[in-house]
């Protein structure tokens, strides 16, 4: 499993100057197919090892700076090519004010696009999805002021309204997009999933989207439950 502590010996001899936590692999495991890991520690940085656990690649959250962080470092492919994508942005979150974009590198690691959802929403950490057709599709939310006391809240609360959009990478346009808020009911989250006094209520909590075809498979945590929404 991850843990963190001096690198192995043989890792980053171009920087030996750097600490990246690393994987200690205690037991190889024997059915493991050869490939990488992809990890990034929030306040560490972008890391890739081997399935013993040896560097491979090691990228800092941040040069110099303080409070960055990094979420969803994986590999995807663009138009055919390999790429690597994140989320990047603030580290302290105060309710669900984060401040981020996404961003992907080529396979020269160098950075091609740096972008955010349209239509003025904030970028949500969880998941953003390279389409087929070279697009990309995204997680945002936006603070709704809503009487939340029928559900035990706030009055005067704020409920986070979940919104997917599809976003043409190289213009920005927002070419899909969808809301919880008047196609999921405040009533569906599963018990213990109510507002809390004080502060914003993620009533969906989505967590992942995935391109399907003619439509568009969305995860929510809240309501324990997935569903298909059609383009059209």
């Amino acid at each position: 499993g991850p843990g963190a502590g001096t690198p192995p010996v043989d890792a980053l001899k171009s920087r030996p100057d750097l600490k990246p936590p690393y994987l200690n692999v205690k037991t190889p495991g024997t059915n493991a197919s050869p490939g990488k890991f992809f990890y990034a520690p929030a306040q560490y940085g972008m890391s890739i090892a081997d399935n013993f656990g040896r560097m491979n690649w090691f990228r800092p959250v941040s040069f110099g700076g303080k409070g960055d962080r990094i979420t969803n470092f994986q590999r995807q492919e663009l138009n055919g090519r390999p790429v690597l994508t994140y989320w990047k942005g603030a580290n302290t979150v105060q309710g669900f004010s984060q401040v981020g974009n996404y961003e992907i590198l080529n396979a020269k690691y160098n950075r091609i696009y740096k972008f955010g959802p349209g239509n003025g929403y904030k970028a949500d950490l969880h998941d953003f999805e390279i389409t087929p057709r070279g697009t990309a599709l995204v997680l945002a939310y936006r603070g709704v002021k809503k009487d939340l006391s029928k559900y035990g809240g706030d009055a005067d609360g704020k409920v986070l309204d979940g919104i997917v959009q599809e976003v043409d990478l190289k213009t920005g346009a927002v070419l899909f997009e969808w809301h919880s808020l008047g196609n999921i009911g405040l009533g569906a989250p599963i018990p213990g999933a109510g507002p809390q006094p004080g502060a914003p209520w993620d009533y969906v909590h989505l967590n992942a989207n995935h391109s399907d075809g003619g439509g568009v498979l969305i995860s929510a945590r809240n309501t324990s439950s997935i569903y298909r929404v059609k383009r059209a």
